[in-house]
């Protein structure tokens, strides 16, 4: 399907950045580890000013995962794109 296509693609992205996930492979979710709160602010903030709404605020020890439901391809990749841009430019920011 789409979905999964677009959730393999994002798994794929996401261990060629060393970037730790769960889930993806049962389920049309995935669970991304942001590594600390500043990190997590900083991504949130800015998937928001992309008009890009993810699920955050887990109770710990999950407290700095998102939650990014699966979608279409073509909008997976948009995404994806997107989200790696903005983990990388975090670098910068720091």
């Amino acid at each position: 399907s789409e979905v999964k296509k677009g959730l393999k693609k994002f798994q794929k992205v996401m261990k060629k950045n060393n970037i730790s996930f769960i889930g993806g492979n049962q389920s049309c979710f995935i669970f991304v580890n942001l590594e600390n709160i500043k990190k997590y602010n900083y991504i949130i903030k800015n998937l928001k000013k992309n008009n890009i709404y993810v699920r955050g605020n887990w109770p710990k020890p999950y407290n700095n995962y998102i939650l990014i439901s699966g979608t279409y391809f073509k909008q997976f990749n948009i995404f994806t794109n997107k989200f790696i841009k903005i983990f990388n430019s975090f670098s910068l920011y720091e």
